[in-house]
Protein backbone atom coordinates (compact mmCIF):
# COMPACT_ATOMS: atom_id res chain seq x y z
CA UNK A 1 0.00 0.00 0.00
CA UNK A 2 2.86 2.38 0.81
CA UNK A 3 4.30 1.79 -2.63
CA UNK A 4 0.91 2.56 -4.18
CA UNK A 5 0.70 5.84 -2.29
CA UNK A 6 4.16 6.91 -3.46
CA UNK A 7 3.32 6.18 -7.11
CA UNK A 8 1.29 8.42 -9.39
CA UNK A 9 -2.15 7.21 -10.48
CA UNK A 10 -0.88 6.46 -13.98
CA UNK A 11 1.98 4.40 -12.58
CA UNK A 12 -0.38 2.40 -10.39
CA UNK A 13 -2.71 1.63 -13.28
CA UNK A 14 0.17 0.44 -15.52
CA UNK A 15 1.50 -1.78 -12.76
CA UNK A 16 -1.89 -3.44 -12.21
CA UNK A 17 -2.58 -4.36 -15.78
CA UNK A 18 -5.78 -6.45 -15.76
CA UNK A 19 -5.38 -7.94 -12.29
CA UNK A 20 -8.70 -7.54 -10.35
CA UNK A 21 -6.97 -7.69 -6.98
CA UNK A 22 -4.50 -5.05 -8.04
CA UNK A 23 -7.26 -2.80 -9.35
CA UNK A 24 -9.10 -3.05 -5.99
CA UNK A 25 -5.91 -2.11 -4.14
CA UNK A 26 -5.51 0.74 -6.59
CA UNK A 27 -9.05 2.10 -5.93
CA UNK A 28 -8.62 1.85 -2.15
CA UNK A 29 -5.38 3.75 -2.48
CA UNK A 30 -7.05 6.53 -4.47
CA UNK A 31 -9.82 6.93 -1.86
CA UNK A 32 -7.28 6.98 0.96
CA UNK A 33 -5.14 9.41 -0.96
CA UNK A 34 -8.06 11.83 -1.48
CA UNK A 35 -8.89 11.74 2.22
CA UNK A 36 -5.27 12.29 3.27
CA UNK A 37 -5.17 15.38 1.09
CA UNK A 38 -8.30 16.92 2.75
CA UNK A 39 -8.03 19.23 5.73
CA UNK A 40 -10.46 18.45 8.54
CA UNK A 41 -13.29 20.99 8.81
CA UNK A 42 -14.06 23.09 11.89
CA UNK A 43 -16.63 20.61 13.23
CA UNK A 44 -14.20 17.70 13.64
CA UNK A 45 -13.87 15.43 15.51
CA UNK A 46 -17.41 14.15 14.89
CA UNK A 47 -16.80 10.58 13.82
CA UNK A 48 -19.34 8.89 16.15
CA UNK A 49 -22.61 9.47 18.02
CA UNK A 50 -20.76 9.19 21.31
CA UNK A 51 -18.28 11.92 20.35
CA UNK A 52 -21.03 14.33 19.29
CA UNK A 53 -23.33 13.60 22.25
CA UNK A 54 -20.53 14.51 24.69
CA UNK A 55 -19.56 17.69 22.86
CA UNK A 56 -20.80 20.92 24.52
CA UNK A 57 -23.24 23.06 22.56
CA UNK A 58 -21.94 26.21 20.92
CA UNK A 59 -19.44 27.56 18.43
CA UNK A 60 -18.36 24.98 15.89
CA UNK A 61 -19.59 22.07 17.96
CA UNK A 62 -21.36 19.35 15.94
CA UNK A 63 -23.81 19.28 18.85
CA UNK A 64 -26.17 22.05 17.71
CA UNK A 65 -28.43 21.75 20.73
CA UNK A 66 -31.91 23.28 20.36
CA UNK A 67 -32.52 24.40 16.76
CA UNK A 68 -35.44 26.78 16.32
CA UNK A 69 -34.33 28.57 13.14
CA UNK A 70 -32.96 27.26 9.87
CA UNK A 71 -29.27 26.48 10.27
CA UNK A 72 -26.96 26.30 7.24
CA UNK A 73 -23.32 25.20 7.64
CA UNK A 74 -20.99 25.55 4.66
CA UNK A 75 -17.41 24.48 3.90
CA UNK A 76 -17.78 21.03 5.41
CA UNK A 77 -15.84 18.05 4.05
CA UNK A 78 -15.92 14.34 4.55
CA UNK A 79 -12.29 13.24 5.08
CA UNK A 80 -13.09 10.07 7.01
CA UNK A 81 -15.80 7.43 7.17
CA UNK A 82 -18.55 9.59 8.74
CA UNK A 83 -19.58 12.99 10.06
CA UNK A 84 -22.16 13.06 12.88
CA UNK A 85 -24.28 15.98 14.12
CA UNK A 86 -26.82 16.33 16.91
CA UNK A 87 -29.87 18.66 17.21
CA UNK A 88 -33.06 19.05 19.26
CA UNK A 89 -36.58 20.18 18.23
CA UNK A 90 -39.44 21.87 20.09
CA UNK A 91 -42.36 20.94 17.84
CA UNK A 92 -43.58 18.00 15.77
CA UNK A 93 -42.17 18.12 12.25
CA UNK A 94 -44.18 19.06 9.18
CA UNK A 95 -43.60 18.65 5.46
CA UNK A 96 -41.80 22.03 5.56
CA UNK A 97 -39.09 20.65 7.84
CA UNK A 98 -36.04 18.66 6.76
CA UNK A 99 -32.34 17.85 6.94
CA UNK A 100 -30.31 18.22 3.73
CA UNK A 101 -26.79 18.09 2.34
CA UNK A 102 -25.66 19.68 -0.94
CA UNK A 103 -22.43 18.76 -2.74
CA UNK A 104 -20.92 18.00 -6.14
CA UNK A 105 -21.44 14.32 -6.84
CA UNK A 106 -18.50 14.39 -9.24
CA UNK A 107 -16.24 15.10 -6.26
CA UNK A 108 -17.59 12.21 -4.23
CA UNK A 109 -21.06 10.88 -3.63
CA UNK A 110 -22.51 11.31 -0.16
CA UNK A 111 -25.34 9.69 1.80
CA UNK A 112 -27.52 11.04 4.60
CA UNK A 113 -29.14 9.24 7.55
CA UNK A 114 -31.33 10.34 10.46
CA UNK A 115 -31.32 8.69 13.90
CA UNK A 116 -33.38 9.16 17.04
CA UNK A 117 -31.97 9.85 20.51
CA UNK A 118 -31.52 6.12 21.12
CA UNK A 119 -29.48 5.63 17.99
CA UNK A 120 -32.20 3.94 15.95
CA UNK A 121 -32.10 4.75 12.25
CA UNK A 122 -35.22 6.61 11.10
CA UNK A 123 -34.41 7.41 7.48
CA UNK A 124 -31.72 7.11 4.81
CA UNK A 125 -31.12 9.03 1.58
CA UNK A 126 -28.49 7.76 -0.91
CA UNK A 127 -28.91 8.64 -4.57
CA UNK A 128 -25.71 7.78 -6.46
CA UNK A 129 -26.39 10.34 -9.17
CA UNK A 130 -27.66 13.34 -7.19
CA UNK A 131 -25.90 16.46 -5.97
CA UNK A 132 -27.99 16.50 -2.79
CA UNK A 133 -29.65 14.21 -0.25
CA UNK A 134 -32.70 15.19 1.80
CA UNK A 135 -34.69 13.67 4.68
CA UNK A 136 -38.05 15.05 5.77
CA UNK A 137 -38.84 15.63 9.44
CA UNK A 138 -42.57 15.37 8.79
CA UNK A 139 -44.31 13.68 11.71
CA UNK A 140 -41.16 13.40 13.82
CA UNK A 141 -41.99 14.16 17.45
CA UNK A 142 -40.34 16.72 19.70
CA UNK A 143 -36.95 15.35 20.75
CA UNK A 144 -33.29 14.77 20.02
CA UNK A 145 -31.95 13.59 16.65
CA UNK A 146 -28.61 12.65 15.10
CA UNK A 147 -27.48 13.23 11.50
CA UNK A 148 -24.96 10.97 9.76
CA UNK A 149 -23.17 12.07 6.59
CA UNK A 150 -21.30 9.18 4.96
CA UNK A 151 -19.98 7.99 1.61
CA UNK A 152 -17.03 8.91 -0.58
CA UNK A 153 -14.51 11.51 0.47
CA UNK A 154 -15.81 14.91 -0.58
CA UNK A 155 -13.96 18.22 -0.23
CA UNK A 156 -16.99 20.41 0.18
CA UNK A 157 -20.58 19.94 1.26
CA UNK A 158 -23.27 22.11 2.93
CA UNK A 159 -25.52 20.89 5.73
CA UNK A 160 -28.99 22.46 6.24
CA UNK A 161 -31.29 21.80 9.18
CA UNK A 162 -34.75 23.34 8.70
CA UNK A 163 -36.47 22.56 12.03
CA UNK A 164 -40.14 22.50 13.03
CA UNK A 165 -41.61 25.76 14.32
CA UNK A 166 -39.26 28.09 12.48
CA UNK A 167 -41.93 29.40 10.09
CA UNK A 168 -44.30 32.08 11.48
CA UNK A 169 -47.86 30.84 11.64
CA UNK A 170 -50.97 32.84 10.70
CA UNK A 171 -53.02 35.32 12.71
CA UNK A 172 -55.63 32.73 13.75
CA UNK A 173 -53.28 30.50 15.77
CA UNK A 174 -53.52 28.77 18.14
CA UNK A 175 -56.41 26.88 16.57
CA UNK A 176 -55.04 23.37 16.64
CA UNK A 177 -58.12 21.74 18.24
CA UNK A 178 -61.87 22.17 18.25
CA UNK A 179 -61.80 22.85 21.98
CA UNK A 180 -59.25 25.65 21.61
CA UNK A 181 -61.46 27.44 19.08
CA UNK A 182 -64.67 27.00 21.10
CA UNK A 183 -63.21 29.04 23.99
CA UNK A 184 -62.25 32.04 21.84
CA UNK A 185 -64.21 35.29 21.57
CA UNK A 186 -66.64 35.12 18.61
CA UNK A 187 -65.83 37.57 15.83
CA UNK A 188 -62.76 39.08 17.51
CA UNK A 189 -59.72 40.00 15.40
CA UNK A 190 -57.61 36.88 14.95
CA UNK A 191 -60.25 34.64 16.52
CA UNK A 192 -60.84 31.33 14.75
CA UNK A 193 -64.34 31.45 16.28
CA UNK A 194 -65.84 33.50 13.46
CA UNK A 195 -69.25 33.94 15.11
CA UNK A 196 -72.41 34.30 13.02
CA UNK A 197 -71.61 34.42 9.31
CA UNK A 198 -74.33 36.19 7.32
CA UNK A 199 -72.52 36.76 4.03
CA UNK A 200 -69.54 35.39 2.11
CA UNK A 201 -66.55 35.31 4.46
CA UNK A 202 -63.07 35.02 2.88
CA UNK A 203 -59.86 34.67 4.92
CA UNK A 204 -56.55 34.84 3.05
CA UNK A 205 -52.88 34.33 4.03
CA UNK A 206 -53.55 31.26 6.15
CA UNK A 207 -50.93 28.55 6.58
CA UNK A 208 -50.89 25.02 7.94
CA UNK A 209 -47.80 24.51 10.08
CA UNK A 210 -49.13 21.81 12.40
CA UNK A 211 -51.54 18.87 12.36
CA UNK A 212 -54.73 20.90 11.79
CA UNK A 213 -56.35 24.33 11.73
CA UNK A 214 -59.87 24.58 13.23
CA UNK A 215 -62.49 27.30 12.70
CA UNK A 216 -66.00 27.72 14.14
CA UNK A 217 -68.97 29.57 12.62
CA UNK A 218 -72.75 29.82 13.01
CA UNK A 219 -75.56 30.19 10.48
CA UNK A 220 -79.07 31.61 10.91
CA UNK A 221 -80.91 29.71 8.18
CA UNK A 222 -80.97 26.31 6.52
CA UNK A 223 -78.36 25.83 3.82
CA UNK A 224 -79.13 25.53 0.13
CA UNK A 225 -77.09 24.03 -2.72
CA UNK A 226 -75.32 27.36 -3.33
CA UNK A 227 -73.79 27.38 0.17
CA UNK A 228 -70.41 25.83 0.93
CA UNK A 229 -67.07 25.90 2.73
CA UNK A 230 -63.91 25.82 0.58
CA UNK A 231 -60.11 25.97 0.88
CA UNK A 232 -57.91 27.05 -2.04
CA UNK A 233 -54.16 26.44 -2.18
CA UNK A 234 -51.27 25.37 -4.40
CA UNK A 235 -51.20 21.58 -4.21
CA UNK A 236 -47.51 21.63 -5.18
CA UNK A 237 -46.79 23.36 -1.87
CA UNK A 238 -48.66 20.76 0.19
CA UNK A 239 -51.96 18.98 -0.26
CA UNK A 240 -54.79 19.89 2.14
CA UNK A 241 -58.01 18.24 3.26
CA UNK A 242 -61.25 19.82 4.48
CA UNK A 243 -63.64 18.44 7.10
CA UNK A 244 -66.96 19.79 8.44
CA UNK A 245 -68.29 18.85 11.90
CA UNK A 246 -71.49 19.75 13.72
CA UNK A 247 -71.60 21.49 17.12
CA UNK A 248 -71.18 18.14 18.90
CA UNK A 249 -68.09 17.17 16.94
CA UNK A 250 -69.83 14.70 14.62
CA UNK A 251 -68.24 14.64 11.18
CA UNK A 252 -70.68 15.74 8.47
CA UNK A 253 -68.45 15.89 5.40
CA UNK A 254 -64.86 15.45 4.25
CA UNK A 255 -63.02 16.47 1.06
CA UNK A 256 -59.51 15.18 0.24
CA UNK A 257 -58.43 15.10 -3.41
CA UNK A 258 -54.67 14.45 -3.65
CA UNK A 259 -54.40 16.19 -7.02
CA UNK A 260 -56.59 19.27 -6.56
CA UNK A 261 -55.76 22.87 -5.66
CA UNK A 262 -59.02 23.21 -3.70
CA UNK A 263 -61.32 21.25 -1.41
CA UNK A 264 -65.04 22.01 -0.98
CA UNK A 265 -67.91 20.77 1.20
CA UNK A 266 -71.56 21.72 0.73
CA UNK A 267 -73.85 23.24 3.37
CA UNK A 268 -76.97 22.12 1.48
CA UNK A 269 -79.86 21.16 3.79
CA UNK A 270 -77.84 21.80 6.94
CA UNK A 271 -80.01 23.47 9.57
CA UNK A 272 -79.20 26.83 11.14
CA UNK A 273 -76.64 26.25 13.87
CA UNK A 274 -72.97 26.05 14.82
CA UNK A 275 -70.36 24.21 12.75
CA UNK A 276 -66.63 23.45 12.92
CA UNK A 277 -64.15 23.45 10.02
CA UNK A 278 -60.97 21.35 10.12
CA UNK A 279 -58.18 22.00 7.61
CA UNK A 280 -55.60 19.21 7.67
CA UNK A 281 -52.95 17.51 5.55
CA UNK A 282 -49.45 18.48 4.49
CA UNK A 283 -47.86 21.67 5.72
CA UNK A 284 -48.78 24.47 3.34
CA UNK A 285 -47.47 28.06 3.45
CA UNK A 286 -50.56 29.73 2.01
CA UNK A 287 -54.23 28.84 1.72
CA UNK A 288 -57.53 30.72 1.56
CA UNK A 289 -60.69 29.77 3.46
CA UNK A 290 -64.10 30.76 2.05
CA UNK A 291 -67.46 30.35 3.78
CA UNK A 292 -70.52 31.02 1.64
CA UNK A 293 -73.34 30.75 4.21
CA UNK A 294 -77.09 30.21 3.83
CA UNK A 295 -79.21 33.29 3.07
CA UNK A 296 -79.96 35.13 6.27
CA UNK A 297 -83.61 35.27 7.29
CA UNK A 298 -83.67 39.02 8.00
CA UNK A 299 -87.13 40.54 8.24
CA UNK A 300 -89.13 43.12 10.15
CA UNK A 301 -92.44 42.75 11.94
CA UNK A 302 -94.74 45.44 13.37
CA UNK A 303 -97.09 45.15 16.32
CA UNK A 304 -99.46 48.01 17.32
CA UNK A 305 -101.25 48.18 20.65
CA UNK A 306 -104.07 48.95 20.96
CA UNK A 307 -104.99 47.96 17.44
CA UNK A 308 -108.27 49.96 17.56
CA UNK A 309 -108.65 53.55 18.77
CA UNK A 310 -110.79 56.61 18.16
CA UNK A 311 -109.77 59.36 15.79
CA UNK A 312 -109.91 61.74 18.72
CA UNK A 313 -107.33 59.75 20.77
CA UNK A 314 -104.67 62.19 19.57
CA UNK A 315 -100.86 61.88 20.09
CA UNK A 316 -99.72 58.58 21.52
CA UNK A 317 -103.00 56.87 20.68
CA UNK A 318 -101.07 53.60 20.37
CA UNK A 319 -97.52 52.18 20.48
CA UNK A 320 -95.90 50.50 17.48
CA UNK A 321 -93.13 47.96 18.19
CA UNK A 322 -90.80 47.03 15.33
CA UNK A 323 -88.87 43.74 15.69
CA UNK A 324 -86.04 42.43 13.52
CA UNK A 325 -84.69 38.92 12.95
CA UNK A 326 -81.12 37.92 12.15
CA UNK A 327 -77.95 39.66 13.26
CA UNK A 328 -78.42 42.20 16.07
CA UNK A 329 -74.78 43.19 16.50
CA UNK A 330 -75.21 46.56 14.77
CA UNK A 331 -77.77 49.37 15.10
CA UNK A 332 -80.46 49.37 12.39
CA UNK A 333 -82.31 52.40 11.00
CA UNK A 334 -85.99 51.64 10.35
CA UNK A 335 -88.28 53.72 8.12
CA UNK A 336 -91.96 54.01 9.08
CA UNK A 337 -95.02 55.04 7.09
CA UNK A 338 -98.81 55.27 7.43
CA UNK A 339 -101.06 54.35 4.54
CA UNK A 340 -103.47 57.21 5.49
CA UNK A 341 -101.94 60.22 7.20
CA UNK A 342 -105.40 61.79 7.60
CA UNK A 343 -106.10 59.06 10.16
CA UNK A 344 -102.73 57.92 11.60
CA UNK A 345 -99.30 59.54 11.78
CA UNK A 346 -96.04 57.75 12.55
CA UNK A 347 -92.45 58.96 13.15
CA UNK A 348 -90.39 59.00 9.97
CA UNK A 349 -87.74 56.66 11.40
CA UNK A 350 -86.86 54.65 14.48
CA UNK A 351 -83.49 53.06 15.32
CA UNK A 352 -83.08 49.61 16.82
CA UNK A 353 -79.99 49.85 19.00
CA UNK A 354 -77.01 47.50 18.64
CA UNK A 355 -77.60 44.32 20.58
CA UNK A 356 -81.37 44.85 20.59
CA UNK A 357 -83.99 43.06 18.52
CA UNK A 358 -86.77 45.67 18.71
CA UNK A 359 -87.70 49.29 19.31
CA UNK A 360 -91.04 50.99 20.15
CA UNK A 361 -92.46 54.37 19.11
CA UNK A 362 -95.79 56.18 19.71
CA UNK A 363 -98.21 56.70 16.83
CA UNK A 364 -100.83 59.44 16.68
CA UNK A 365 -104.53 59.43 15.82
CA UNK A 366 -105.74 62.25 13.54
CA UNK A 367 -109.28 63.72 13.73
CA UNK A 368 -110.24 64.71 10.21
CA UNK A 369 -113.43 66.46 11.46
CA UNK A 370 -115.39 64.60 8.79
CA UNK A 371 -118.11 62.09 9.49
CA UNK A 372 -116.76 59.32 7.25
CA UNK A 373 -116.92 56.23 9.43
CA UNK A 374 -114.16 53.90 10.63
CA UNK A 375 -110.91 53.46 8.71
CA UNK A 376 -108.35 50.66 8.44
CA UNK A 377 -104.80 51.98 8.20
CA UNK A 378 -101.54 50.09 7.45
CA UNK A 379 -98.43 50.94 9.48
CA UNK A 380 -95.36 49.75 7.53
CA UNK A 381 -91.70 49.40 8.55
CA UNK A 382 -88.78 48.78 6.18
CA UNK A 383 -84.97 48.86 6.18
CA UNK A 384 -82.21 48.16 3.69
CA UNK A 385 -81.64 44.42 3.28
CA UNK A 386 -84.72 43.41 5.28
CA UNK A 387 -88.13 42.15 4.31
CA UNK A 388 -90.62 44.84 5.31
CA UNK A 389 -93.30 44.34 7.94
CA UNK A 390 -96.69 45.93 8.55
CA UNK A 391 -99.67 45.96 10.91
CA UNK A 392 -103.32 47.02 10.47
CA UNK A 393 -105.00 49.44 12.86
CA UNK A 394 -108.64 50.49 13.01
CA UNK A 395 -109.53 54.15 13.60
CA UNK A 396 -113.14 54.64 14.67
CA UNK A 397 -115.38 57.65 13.95
CA UNK A 398 -115.94 59.94 16.93
CA UNK A 399 -119.11 61.83 15.73
CA UNK A 400 -122.39 60.09 14.93
CA UNK A 401 -123.12 60.88 11.27
CA UNK A 402 -126.49 62.22 10.11
CA UNK A 403 -126.89 60.69 6.66
CA UNK A 404 -129.22 62.60 4.33
CA UNK A 405 -131.09 61.09 1.40
CA UNK A 406 -131.23 63.61 -1.44
CA UNK A 407 -132.55 61.50 -4.36
CA UNK A 408 -134.57 58.42 -5.21
CA UNK A 409 -131.70 56.65 -6.94
CA UNK A 410 -130.97 53.04 -6.06
CA UNK A 411 -127.23 53.64 -5.57
CA UNK A 412 -124.68 56.40 -5.42
CA UNK A 413 -124.20 59.49 -3.38
CA UNK A 414 -127.41 60.78 -1.73
CA UNK A 415 -129.24 57.48 -2.15
CA UNK A 416 -130.91 55.60 0.67
CA UNK A 417 -128.48 52.74 0.12
CA UNK A 418 -125.52 55.08 0.70
CA UNK A 419 -127.19 56.52 3.82
CA UNK A 420 -127.69 53.06 5.36
CA UNK A 421 -124.05 52.15 4.58
CA UNK A 422 -122.87 55.32 6.33
CA UNK A 423 -125.12 54.61 9.34
CA UNK A 424 -123.65 51.11 9.65
CA UNK A 425 -120.17 52.66 9.86
CA UNK A 426 -121.14 54.68 12.92
CA UNK A 427 -120.77 53.53 16.52
CA UNK A 428 -123.85 55.26 17.90
CA UNK A 429 -127.60 55.80 17.22
CA UNK A 430 -128.28 57.36 13.80
CA UNK A 431 -131.24 59.14 12.21
CA UNK A 432 -131.50 59.14 8.45
CA UNK A 433 -133.27 62.21 7.14
CA UNK A 434 -134.56 63.09 3.67
CA UNK A 435 -134.23 66.19 1.52
CA UNK A 436 -135.46 65.15 -1.91
CA UNK A 437 -136.44 68.00 -4.27
CA UNK A 438 -140.00 68.16 -5.64
CA UNK A 439 -143.59 68.27 -4.28
CA UNK A 440 -145.70 65.37 -3.18
CA UNK A 441 -144.62 61.93 -2.30
CA UNK A 442 -141.18 60.77 -3.55
CA UNK A 443 -140.93 57.04 -4.19
CA UNK A 444 -137.70 55.01 -3.81
CA UNK A 445 -137.70 51.67 -5.58
CA UNK A 446 -134.55 49.61 -4.77
CA UNK A 447 -133.43 47.35 -7.61
CA UNK A 448 -131.57 45.10 -5.15
CA UNK A 449 -132.00 44.41 -1.43
CA UNK A 450 -130.85 47.26 0.79
CA UNK A 451 -127.96 46.65 3.27
CA UNK A 452 -128.84 45.02 6.56
CA UNK A 453 -129.03 47.69 9.25
CA UNK A 454 -126.47 46.89 11.95
CA UNK A 455 -126.81 49.82 14.34
CA UNK A 456 -129.68 51.67 15.99
CA UNK A 457 -131.07 53.64 13.04
CA UNK A 458 -134.20 55.82 12.70
CA UNK A 459 -135.47 56.34 9.15
CA UNK A 460 -137.78 59.37 9.20
CA UNK A 461 -139.60 59.42 5.86
CA UNK A 462 -142.14 62.02 7.05
CA UNK A 463 -139.64 64.80 6.59
CA UNK A 464 -138.97 64.65 2.91
CA UNK A 465 -138.34 68.36 2.63
CA UNK A 466 -137.97 70.26 5.88
CA UNK A 467 -140.36 73.21 5.92
CA UNK A 468 -142.51 71.93 3.04
CA UNK A 469 -145.94 70.76 4.21
CA UNK A 470 -147.12 67.36 2.96
CA UNK A 471 -143.79 66.38 1.47
CA UNK A 472 -143.30 62.68 2.13
CA UNK A 473 -141.19 59.74 0.97
CA UNK A 474 -142.42 56.25 0.25
CA UNK A 475 -140.35 53.11 0.05
CA UNK A 476 -141.65 50.56 -2.42
CA UNK A 477 -140.21 47.03 -2.25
Amino acid sequence: MRRFLSDTRAQRRRRCGRSPACIRRHLRAEVLESRLLLTADAYEPNNSIAEVAQDPVGGTSPNFGLVTNTRVITDLNLDDSADWYRFETTETGTTHDYVRIDFLNSQGNLGLQLYDASGHQLADSKDPYSDFQKISLNGEAVGTYFILVYGDANPNYTLTVDPPGNSPDDLYEPNDTRFQVATETPGAIGSAYLGTVNSDHVITDLRLEDAADWFEFSTTAQGISANYVQVDFANSQGNLGLQLDDANGNQLADSKDPYSDSQKVSLNNLAAGTYFIRVYGDANPNYTLTISPPPVDESLSVDVFPATFSETAGPGAAVATVTRTGDTSNALLIHLASSDITQVKTPVTVTIAAGQASASVPIDAVDDLIVDGAHTVDVTAWASGYESGNANVSVTESVAPTPVVTNTNDTGSGSLRAAITAANASTGPITITFNIPGNGTQVIEPQNPLPVIKNSVVIDGNRSRPGVAGAKTALRA
